[in-house]
């Protein structure tokens, strides 16, 4: 039982690892000074309330703000998927250059021929990607930016 509600608590903070440990020292703590005056885990437990009602007010206590680290953790995530997208892209935008054919030429023929295939669009695809990897790249520079600044 104990056990099980120390798993949920620790479940439930959002807290650095280093406070997680602390609380969760401070909790065995508890359990183990509860027992020596006989109270049982059951007692313990509903004395300290639910798993998520205790990490909150053990974040509370600490100033930790939980509603500033759910943000704080989404920018983190939107810079990981922008400089992913941009990596992603700008791989394909070169791997797509450096595999196309010469102009002039319509599959792996041995000499040049002299049909002309035009298209709709006046670019290519790995301009597209090119284009594609850099505004991803000026977001997440841009999300950074407004991370770092908001620390200070």
């Amino acid at each position: 039982m104990r056990e099980e509600y120390i798993k949920k608590v620790t479940k439930e903070l959002s807290v650095s690892r280093k406070q997680k440990r602390e609380i969760i020292r401070d909790l065995n703590e508890a359990f183990d000074s509860a027992k020596e005056h006989g109270e049982t885990e059951k007692q313990v437990i509903d004395r300290l309330g639910t798993p998520k009602d205790f990490a909150e007010s053990m974040e509370e206590t600490i100033g930790f703000n939980r509603a500033q680290y759910r943000k704080r953790r989404k920018k983190l995530l939107a810079i990981y998927c922008s400089c992913g997208i941009a990596v992603f892209c700008m791989i394909c935008a070169f791997i797509a250059k450096h595999s196309e054919l010469p102009d002039n030429t319509i599959g792996q023929a041995d000499s040049m021929t002299q049909i002309t295939v035009n298209g709709f669009w006046s670019f290519d695809i790995w301009s597209v990607l090119l284009i594609i990897g850099l505004i991803f790249a000026i977001v997440a520079v841009a999300f950074i930016i407004g991370l770092t600044r908001k620390k200070k």
